[in-house]
């Protein structure tokens, strides 16, 4: 299996490896920002959400 190498670009593994491509990375943050800290959702229904879409993913959370 091929894998990506990360930048130093980014605080997570996702976002580092998201960091070979600024704009993307950018634009990303951005997304994070406006679901993190401006949506009226209330924070357990947030991470109710993440939780959710990590087991989803497969991503262990």
């Amino acid at each position: 299996m091929a894998r990506v190498s990360y930048t130093e670009l980014g605080s997570t593994p996702f976002r580092r490896m998201v960091g070979h491509n600024p704009e993307l990375l950018a634009a990303f943050q951005q997304l994070d920002k406006v679901i993190t800290q401006q949506l009226s959702l209330p924070a357990e229904l947030r991470e109710e959400v993440r939780r959710h879409l990590a087991y989803e993913n497969g991503c262990r959370y």
